[in-house]
């Protein structure tokens, strides 16, 4: 009888202990309009909650190298006496965004929400040109003053609200899929649509 009594604690005890665990941080990776896109923090309690995404790459480099000369054998001179040339250069790509998060409805393994975000996606592209005239006596295009560097930048702003659904695939990881509206402005009010988003975190303490 006193073993069983002993069992029947430890039970009520884990169950106490499960039923207090409340895993509300996750890491993980996420993309949407509104949400942005790369590395994702989700904070999600019973009332409210909140994401934050976050990524970032640069590639290339401005080390412009133009020949000193060109052959005529590709070209024809005789229609066109110049030529520009281009070079890429360094391309540069960020993008953050932060989403409010509020529960409307849990079950054990899903949660219902409404939420609203809006996210920044930013692009860096440089690129040089250099003009070449062509030389009757050498029989060649020769450069013609010097190389002119630009950098074209985007900015887009989306922002936006809707509903989404979290679940549990195990007691840490958990996916979500979200349906929001969106609006996206650029130089313009580009976009105005209901595009899904996702995403999928590790949740602990």
């Amino acid at each position: 009888m006193k073993k069983n009594s002993i069992l029947v604690i430890i039970f009520l005890l884990a169950g106490s202990l499960a039923a207090q665990q409340n895993y509300q941080h996750g890491l993980g990776f996420a993309g949407g309009m509104i949400s942005g896109s790369g590395f994702s923090y989700r904070f999600l309690s019973d009332n409210f909650g909140y994401q934050i995404n976050l990524a970032g790459i640069s590639e290339g480099n401005n080390d412009y190298d133009f020949p000193e000369s060109i052959s005529n054998e590709w070209l024809e001179p005789e229609s066109s006496a110049t030529f520009i040339d281009y070079k890429d250069g360094r391309n540069t790509y960020l993008n953050i965004g932060f989403t409010f998060l509020k529960p409307l409805h849990s079950r054990e393994k899903s949660t219902f929400y409404a939420l609203a975000g809006v996210a920044i996606y930013y692009s860096s592209d440089e690129y040089s040109e250099q003009k070449y005239s062509y030389d009757f006596t050498q029989e060649q295009f020769l450069p013609e003053g010097e190389v002119q560097k630009f950098n074209k930048t985007t900015s887009t702003y989306n922002f936006g609200g809707g509903i989404g659904i979290s679940y549990n695939l195990t007691e840490n990881i958990t996916i979500f899929i979200d349906w929001p509206l969106v609006l996206s402005y650029q130089d313009n009010l580009d976009i105005v649509m209901a595009i899904p988003q996702g995403g999928i975190h590790y949740f602990f303490r």
